[in-house]
């Protein structure tokens, strides 16, 4: 058995290999059905703008992950998020992958924030230290002293 490496993705041959992992690996655990254009054109995307990893055992794809630095609404705070991460099982290219992304988290000084679609959890590496200082209130018990339940539609 070879040992994994891993390397960045760069070219459209990389881009054509994500994407046939990605549709024969990912669409049992999505939502919806693939669109071959988009999702083609999404990878292509992270790997020319963004960052997309590549677990290779021998010249075999074995497990791949994209990066992106997404915007949102609440202002200049940065953060990085997979676009996606899958990896065939029993192998350890999901750890290798991760510990890469770690990495890249780390001396960038960013989260990094992984939703795995497999397990559906959601997982935050390399947290900032503020969140260890302010909890949200969505995390607060909801049997609070004085909390009425919704009514239910009967």
């Amino acid at each position: 058995m070879t040992d994994l490496t891993l390397r960045y993705a760069s070219s459209d041959e990389d881009v054509v290999a994500i994407h046939g992992f990605l549709c024969t690996l990912a669409l049992p655990v999505l939502p919806a059905p693939i669109d071959p254009k988009e999702s083609a054109t999404e990878v292509w995307r992270v790997v020319n703008h963004e960052c997309a990893l590549m677990a290779m055992q021998g010249n075999i794809l074995v497990g791949t992950m994209g990066i992106i630095q997404p915007k949102y609404w609440w202002g200049n705070g940065h953060f990085l998020v997979n676009r996606w991460l899958h990896a065939l099982p029993g192998l350890g290219a999901g750890a290798l992958l991760l510990r890469e992304a770690t990495s890249i988290a780390k001396t960038n000084e960013l989260e990094l924030h992984i939703f795995d679609e497999t397990k559906q959890r959601y997982r935050i590496f390399n947290r900032h230290p503020r969140r260890d200082t302010v909890v949200p209130f969505i995390l607060r018990p909801a049997q609070q002293p004085n909390h009425t339940p919704p009514q239910t539609i009967q």
